[in-house]
C-alpha cells in the first residue's frame, strides 16, 4: 500500500473544550510528525484521549469531558465528529448523575452526513453488577456504581469496568 492510498488523519478539531477552549491541529502529513505545544491545562492531552476513545470505541469517554464538538478529518474526505446536542433533565430518584445527549456524524467525501444519537447509559433489564462479580473475580462491589479493582486499588464505575474489561 502506498502513502497516496492511506487514509490518514489530517486534521482535528475541538469546539468549547471544558467549555471554554477552541483548537484546531493540522496534521503535518508529508512530516509525518506532529508537535502539540501549548500551556498547561489547555486540552493537549485530552485531545490526543479523545481521539484514542474515538477510534478504539470508547465513546463513552465524551460523556465524561465537555465540550460542544470533537471533530477528525481524514485525508479521502470523511469527516468524523462527536457533537453534544444538550443534556436531559436529571432523574432524581437515581443517584447517577445525567450524561450529556451526543450526536456521532460521520460525513462521507459526498458530504452527505449520517447521524446517529449516542446512548451512553447501561441497559436496563441486564444485572451488570453480578455479570461483573462473576466473570472479574478481582473486583469488590463497593456501592451501587462503584468497584475496587484488588490487582490495582483503584475504584472504578460501572460503565468504567465494562469498557475497561470488555473482551
Amino acid at each position: 500500500m502506498t502513502d497516496a492510498q492511506l487514509i490518514r488523519v489530517k486534521r482535528i478539531t475541538v469546539k468549547k473544550l471544558f467549555g471554554i477552549y477552541d483548537h484546531t491541529i493540522e496534521l503535518k502529513l508529508e512530516d509525518r510528525v506532529t508537535i502539540i505545544h501549548g500551556p498547561n491545562g489547555v486540552g493537549k492531552t485530552m485531545m490526543l484521549k479523545l481521539m484514542a476513545a474515538l477510534f478504539s470505541g470508547r465513546l463513552h469517554e465524551f460523556g465524561r469531558i465537555p465540550l460542544q464538538q470533537f471533530k477528525v478529518e481524514l485525508t479521502n474526505g470523511t469527516s468524523i465528529a462527536i457533537t453534544a446536542t444538550g443534556t436531559p433533565k436529571r432523574d432524581h430518584s437515581k443517584s447517577s448523575a445525567a450524561q450529556p445527549l451526543l450526536q456521532l456524524i460521520v460525513t462521507h467525501e459526498d458530504g452527505k452526513p449520517q447521524k446517529a444519537n449516542l446512548d451512553l447509559k447501561l441497559r436496563e433489564g441486564i444485572d451488570w453488577g453480578r455479570r461483573l462479580q462473576l466473570e472479574l473475580p478481582w473486583l469488590e462491589r463497593i456501592d451501587e456504581d462503584r468497584w475496587l479493582d484488588g490487582r490495582s486499588g483503584q475504584i472504578i464505575t460501572t460503565l468504567q469496568a465494562l469498557t475497561t474489561f470488555a473482551d
